[in-house]
């Protein structure tokens, strides 16, 4: 039995504009996502870009399927005071889910490539921009240390 037997929420917005303009109230740094699991509200917010609406999508599902499926202590980002990279790390391999058929009536599913966006995004910044976070600090940032070191560097 699932600890929650309630279906999981996903609100899904036809553009980006629709997303911003209902989560910004919500979360101060919006402007800086794809997607958003509230773990408040049990939901998932994402908006349709065919660039990278899937991935995303798989990423913040991943977050409230991790959340959700505790029944006791939800493990939520906020609530780490360390060690917050290895709640990111799970919800970002997922991204790299491939689904191929191999013929009309099975498909082959492969999680763990280098193909994902924002791991392509992540090496780019590392090799062009100089980018990195000694492992002492990258270690012990919480969600919101983490969230404020984004907004540092991307703008």
């Amino acid at each position: 039995q699932w600890p929650n037997p309630n279906r999981m929420q996903i609100v899904v917005f036809k553009n980006r504009e629709g997303y911003l303009k209902y989560l910004d109230k919500v979360q101060s740094q919006i402007r800086l996502s794809t997607g958003y699991y509230h773990p408040g509200l049990a939901c998932v917010f994402v908006y349709w870009d065919e660039k990278q609406s899937q991935a995303t999508l798989i990423h913040e599902v991943t977050h409230q399927l991790f959340a959700e499926a505790l029944e006791e202590n939800p493990l939520k980002p906020e609530d780490l005071s360390s060690d917050f990279w290895i709640v990111e790390a799970i919800a970002l391999y997922m991204e790299s889910i491939l689904i191929d058929p191999l013929n009309d009536r099975i498909e082959q599913i492969r999680v763990g490539g280098w193909d994902a966006p924002r791991l392509q995004a992540a090496r780019y910044r590392r090799l062009h921009d100089e980018t990195w976070i000694p492992w002492n600090e990258f270690r012990s940032a919480d969600a919101n240390r983490r969230r404020s070191s984004l907004t540092r560097n991307t703008t």
